[in-house]
């Protein structure tokens, strides 16, 4: 060896240590996404069931008992989404993910509602249909209720209202649940 070449120095590299403890239950927890085929049918079965519930509060007459309850079955749309998903898969799930899975749950509703609401709009496209409708709008004391089809701006802002709505909702009870039903293990009630 020449006085002039550098010394090369090998970096020792520990072996790692052994998860434990908080290290080991992070671990545990399955990340939730649209590739969590779980996630997927859990978000997708609330969905459809907060749906379901939306269009029985459709029926009830005061406007803002309708609001109250469409925000309570976003909130519990995610909640219980949480619920299901620990039922089924025995994990705990975090705050984070919790709601991840309530805004799953969310975009899911966003999606099943949008659907429905594509399908009124072509029914609403049958000249006879339209007026049908709007002599039972009338009968019902809201006869300006079909005037918003004319408006496009007002669609549209009104879908992007109900897809943030929806999303936020179900997300906070997405939370909700996780912080709730975090604190006991699954399976045990």
């Amino acid at each position: 060896m020449r006085d002039d070449e550098p010394v090369v120095e090998e970096e020792i590299i520990p072996p790692p240590l052994p998860v434990t403890g908080p290290a080991l239950a992070a671990e545990a927890l399955v990340e939730i996404n649209f590739k969590n085929g779980l996630a997927v049918r859990v978000s997708l079965i609330a969905a459809a069931l907060a749906v379901l519930l939306l269009g029985v509060a459709g029926v009830m007459g005061d406007p803002g008992l309708q609001t109250i309850a469409s925000l309570g079955l976003a909130l519990g749309s995610g909640f219980f989404a949480v619920y299901l998903y620990r039922a089924r898969s025995g994990k705990p799930v975090s705050v984070l993910s919790g709601a991840r899975l309530g805004w799953i749950t969310g975009v899911f509703s966003f999606l099943i509602l949008l659907v429905l609401i594509t399908i009124t709009f072509l029914a609403l496209s049958d000249p006879s249909f339209k007026a049908a409708m709007q002599k039972e709008l009338e009968k019902a004391g809201k006869p300006a209720e079909l005037q918003v089809l004319d408006r496009p701006a007002e669609v549209v802002l009104g879908f992007a209202t109900i897809f943030v709505t929806l999303a936020m909702m179900a997300s906070v009870g997405g939370a909700m649940g996780a912080k709730v039903l975090g604190s006991e293990e699954p399976g045990n009630s």
